[in-house]
């Protein structure tokens, strides 16, 4: 189903429990030791809100919300008030050097995706942020900020006014919420109880983070698609399936450097499908080509590991 671009009442949200998860699997062998599976590369959020609930016109809000909302059909945001900037306290004012989301910008490449590190111990950890909030993002080209920039604040894509020269690094600073939905028990009923003291509440209000939602209506394609006319840098956000009717033009793919972190090994990440008569589709990483997409053919693009370097491959083509 949809998203809805609203924002979940701050002062319900404020004294709610939950925070990141991953999905690791504990295996113990006979002898005692353990293997570990690390299944997801990105953090997944829960949260309970229910402990924001402090009158009856708490839960009026929440009844409201809730019916506009469809239960768990659709989505929504909502603010983490433990971590909700990119400052390295996740909550500090944010500042244009906050977060590298562009080590080494391609030439002509204009979008960038918004993300958040973890560093610690030498170990960096990425979040992709999709919902940062409008009028805090703050971008830095090479250390010098920048205005000429504009936010999707419905994917946490930038487009920058001009093309940074290659070699460049972009660095930003925001806000952002966590687009999240109600859990699936909350769909089947909202339990309510209200009691002589005039206050209501709910044993649990569930919220889980909404990861890479896409749009179910009838047959659809996998992570979304886009139609492709001019020179395009693909997003993971912006869809996997990359048609690409204008003629002769660039594919830039996503930088690739930080190897696990962002992009696990194998894929498919992108399908790069070339719909023009004559034309070729040239894929690039930075400035380097991967591959040429003849016309009328296609290309699966997939991330390798060789010698401790990250790079993009792309087969079929």
């Amino acid at each position: 189903m949809s998203f809805h671009e609203v924002r979940f009442p701050d002062k319900l949200a404020y004294g709610s429990r939950g925070g990141p998860g991953y999905a690791t699997e504990v295996l113990t062998l006979d002898s005692g030791r353990e293997v570990r599976v690390q299944r997801w590369a990105e953090p997944r959020s829960q949260y309970d809100a229910s402990y924001g609930l402090k009158s009856l016109a708490d839960l009026g809000e929440l009844i409201t919300f809730y019916h506009a909302r469809a239960g768990a059909a659709h989505g929504f945001r909502f603010k983490d008030f433990n971590d909700f900037t990119s400052a390295s306290d996740h909550i500090g004012t944010p500042a244009a050097d906050d977060v590298t989301i562009e080590a080494s910008s391609a030439s002509g490449q204009t979008e960038y995706q918004l993300k958040k590190t973890y560093i610690n111990g030498g170990v960096t950890q990425t979040k992709t942020i999709t919902k940062p909030v409008t009028g805090t993002v703050v971008l830095a080209v090479n250390g010098t900020p920048t205005t000429s920039f504009t936010v999707d604040t419905t994917t946490g894509i930038i487009t920058a006014g001009a093309a940074p020269t290659a070699g460049s690094t972009i660095t930003a600073g925001y806000e952002y919420d966590v687009p999240v939905r109600f859990g699936e028990s909350l769909d089947e009923a909202l339990a309510i109880s209200r009691d002589s003291n005039e206050l209501g509440s709910l044993d649990s209000i569930p919220l889980i983070e909404i990861k890479e939602e896409v749009a179910h209506a009838g047959s659809f394609n996998y992570g979304g698609a886009a139609q492709v006319t001019a020179n395009y840098s693909a997003t993971l956000a912006g869809g996997r399936v990359l048609y690409c009717t204008g003629g002769a033009l660039t594919v830039s793919l996503p930088n690739p450097a930080s190897g696990l972190s962002s992009y696990p090994l194998g894929g498919p990440y992108f399908y790069v499908i070339n719909g023009h008569a004559s034309g070729a589709v040239t894929v690039k990483e930075g400035v380097t080509t991967v591959a040429t997409v003849a016309a009328g053919s296609a290309g699966i693009v997939l991330m390798k590991e060789e010698g401790g370097t990250y790079g993009w491959v792309v087969v079929g083509a």
